[in-house]
């Protein structure tokens, strides 16, 4: 997992006078699968002398849209639930999975900040909780990779190995831009032997997730029949319009996941 850092925003867009920049992360407050329950938190650090107004646009998978402000002051820290953010912003909202978006124009310099996704751990005792940071993105990719895509195998501990029925892969898209696209999606196997290829629409700002993608209704990447592992290649076909994806190794039994970075 990457936490992230506004002092590489701010550098990337000091040659830019009064340019507006970008980036965000993928957030959820909600029920997951096998009795988990998805919550996500924000920690912003200060080091300056000026406090810091940091406007927020949180994008929904249901289509919805809201704004809201985080205020940080002068050398200080600031860390907290996103639903307690948001509902200081007097925004109304149920459970909730989508992305934020951050502006970095004119945040002072050095403010760093970190996102944690976690959940109760009910197999860990009282108060036990599974977390794993989650990854900044800047929008201004047209490319990725995700790579392992659930390989078959049973060893957890391996993520070489990981797949079967103990295992399944969910595969998410992001919109950053203002106009619409569709994703191309080229996969292949272990040996690099073309194995499929479709496309995913994504509208202006939406999030879009497909879980347990290895299904046969999804992309039918049968264990046992293709050589492992599998890479998949991504491919907005606007070349105008960035996207950012994501993947998780999800446990079938605990539902915890790992991470699969974009390249």
């Amino acid at each position: 997992m990457k936490s992230f850092l506004f002092l590489l925003a701010l550098i990337l867009i000091s040659s830019f006078s009064n340019a507006q920049y970008y980036g965000g992360f993928v957030v959820a407050d909600t029920p997951g699968a096998y009795g988990s329950y998805w919550h996500t938190s924000l920690t912003l650090s200060n080091p300056s002398e000026q406090e810091a107004n940091v406007s927020f646009n949180l994008y929904l998978s249901n289509g919805e849209k809201h704004n809201f402000q985080l205020k940080v002051p002068a050398g200080d820290s600031v860390s907290k639930l996103l639903i307690d953010i948001i509902k200081e912003n007097h925004i109304e909202i149920g459970s909730f999975f989508g992305w934020v978006e951050i502006d970095f124009s004119n945040l002072p310099q050095g403010m760093t900040g970190e996102t944690l996704m976690y959940t109760p751990d009910p197999n860990a005792g009282e108060g036990a909780i599974f977390a794993e940071r989650t990854e900044m993105f800047f929008a201004d990719e047209t490319e990725m990779a995700l790579y392992p895509l659930t390989p078959c195998g049973k060893d957890a501990k391996e993520p070489m190995a990981l797949g079967g029925a103990l295992w399944r892969t969910n595969v998410g898209f992001v919109n950053p831009s203002s106009n619409p696209t569709k994703v191309q999606v080229e996969c292949y196997d272990g040996d690099f032997t073309y194995l499929f290829n479709t496309e995913i629409d994504l509208n202006p700002k939406e999030i879009k997730q497909l879980n347990d993608v290895r299904r046969p209704e999804i992309w039918n990447l049968t264990c046992g029949m293709i050589k492992e592992p599998v890479i998949c290649f991504f491919t907005s076909l606007d070349e105008s319009v960035p996207i950012y994806v994501y993947g998780a190794n999800n446990n079938n039994v605990n539902n915890f996941p790992i991470y699969i970075s974009p390249q």
